[in-house]
């Protein structure tokens, strides 16, 4: 049985159970919603876990103090966000870039190696949006009209 075919079927399992008033959230996800939702449950939990695992390190070195200021500036306008977005107030978000940030700084404080490919990272993203950034000023025009 192809793929499309047996998404259809579980879409109009989900809709019988739906109308005979038999719901549950399990019943009103597609396959591709079901394989979203366990990807996020699964990156919640890593979050969770690494978070606690990996111990604190200071940002020393200069691509640390570059990720430090990265994750400063994404926490000042999440903070604005999740006083107005009921959504964000779940933490699972924020929680997922704290790890982020922690494992960034942890692996460049103790890794040259690591350092290194983060360093080349950030060129590389500063010279993508340096000639992106007409097609990011064009798209911000257009979805603030």
């Amino acid at each position: 049985m192809e793929e499309q075919e047996l998404e259809s079927q579980i879409e109009d399992l989900a809709i019988q159970l739906c109308n005979n008033e038999k719901r549950s959230i399990w019943s009103v996800f597609t396959p591709q919603e079901f394989k979203l939702h366990m990807a996020k449950q699964i990156i919640n939990y890593s979050a969770l876990k690494l978070g606690s695992l990996l111990p604190e390190k200071q940002a020393e070195n200069e691509v640390s103090l570059l990720t430090e200021q990265i994750f400063e500036q994404i926490d000042k306008v999440l903070k604005t966000h999740v006083q107005h977005d009921k959504d964000l107030q779940d933490r699972n978000f924020v929680r997922f870039l704290q790890t982020f940030k922690k494992c960034l700084i942890y692996m460049s404080e103790t890794d040259c190696y690591y350092r290194e490919w983060l360093r080349l990272y950030y060129l590389l993203t500063y010279f993508t949006v340096q000639a992106n950034l007409n097609k990011i000023a064009t798209i911000k025009k257009i979805e603030m009209k």
